[in-house]
């Protein structure tokens, strides 16, 4: 069986470090992802992103706002219909 949208995650600080299957959907809009949707199973991997996306306190920083940060990496399987 599949393990989709199932995954295990500890906090860091203001960081959420975590591994799994989650669905990764940005979208609609402009900007919205061409390779990663719901229309597939999602990715198996590890992932990373802010826990509190209030603004940085540091004054270098502070101007940006609110800041979310997510980034994740992943294996796909190795048996695909296509090449």
């Amino acid at each position: 069986g599949r393990l989709d949208g199932s995954y295990a995650a500890g906090l860091l600080g203001n960081w959420v470090v975590g591994v799994g299957a989650l669905e990764r959907w940005w979208g609609p809009g402009r900007t919205q992802s061409l390779v990663l949707s719901t229309h597939a199973h999602p990715v198996p991997g590890v992932f990373l992103r802010r826990l509190d996306d209030r603004a940085p306190e540091s004054p270098w920083f502070a101007w940006l706002g609110p800041v979310h940060f997510e980034t994740f990496m992943g294996q796909l399987e190795e048996e695909r219909d296509y090449s």
